[in-house]
């Protein structure tokens, strides 16, 4: 009768470890992922600043570098939609009117953020100049950018005014 005790015991004491150990591989878990997480906010923020304002620039004299530019900033079906709305409405119009514009961000924050997904909202100031209105408009506006994980790079997923 006292081996029964004694084997109860190492278990009680076996299983209470595997829960310890259990607890404390979740706890490091969800560590990791707050601390990929917080990567993800600064990484895909610090993008967002510098590839939108590419996507939304261009000068006509430059339209078609500039216009490659922008769209190497750009992933998934955005990117495609993208090209087609530059082909279709931005470049005729560029190229008639003579259009130069240029974006700057002047304040960012985050919406929303997962390890390989981050939503951002910028102000963005966007200079306008075209061959009828020399003097530049400057015209500012809010727009919520889903930024995506490439590798080891963040690119604009999607861009929606809001």
């Amino acid at each position: 009768m006292s081996r029964r005790p004694a084997v109860l015991v190492r278990v009680v004491v076996a299983v209470a470890l595997l829960a310890l150990l259990a607890v404390d591989v979740r706890l490091s878990v969800v560590r990791d992922n707050r601390e990929e997480v917080e990567s993800a906010r600064t990484e895909a923020l610090a993008s967002a600043r510098k590839r939108v304002p590419a996507v939304l620039s261009y000068h006509h004299r430059s339209l078609d570098a500039d216009l490659a530019r922008a769209t190497r900033q750009l992933t998934g079906p955005f990117r495609r939609d993208f090209s087609e709305l530059v082909r279709s409405t931005v470049e005729p119009a560029a190229r008639k009117s003579q259009i130069v514009t240029k974006a700057v961000v002047r304040s960012a924050g985050i919406v929303r953020a997962k390890s390989d997904k981050v939503v951002v909202l910028l102000l963005v100031n966007q200079q306008t100049s075209t061959k009828s209105q020399t003097a530049p408009r400057i015209d500012g506006s809010r727009v919520q950018v889903t930024m995506q994980r490439k590798g080891s790079s963040w690119f604009v997923a999607a861009i929606k005014p809001v």
